[in-house]
């Protein structure tokens, strides 16, 4: 149990993936978050912070979707 009886959170890291983030945009997001603007480097992270064979969820955010392009490209 954690102070207060309370059970301690389990750890939660938070990758942005975006070739559209600006500083400012940056700025919204809490401390820790981590930013990548190439898909490999999302996986290189999850791979570091979660080794062996983790679970994750990817949860798209309609205010940064634009048009259909060829990403990485």
């Amino acid at each position: 149990m954690g102070r207060g009886g309370a059970a301690p959170q389990a750890q939660s890291n938070m990758i942005v993936y975006s070739q559209y983030l600006s500083q400012n945009l940056k700025n919204n997001y809490r401390k820790g978050t981590f930013f990548c603007d190439k898909w490999p480097d999302v996986i290189a992270k999850l791979k570091e912070l979660h080794p062996g064979d983790p679970k994750v969820a990817v949860y798209p955010y309609a205010g940064m979707q634009h048009q259909e392009l060829e990403l990485d490209g």
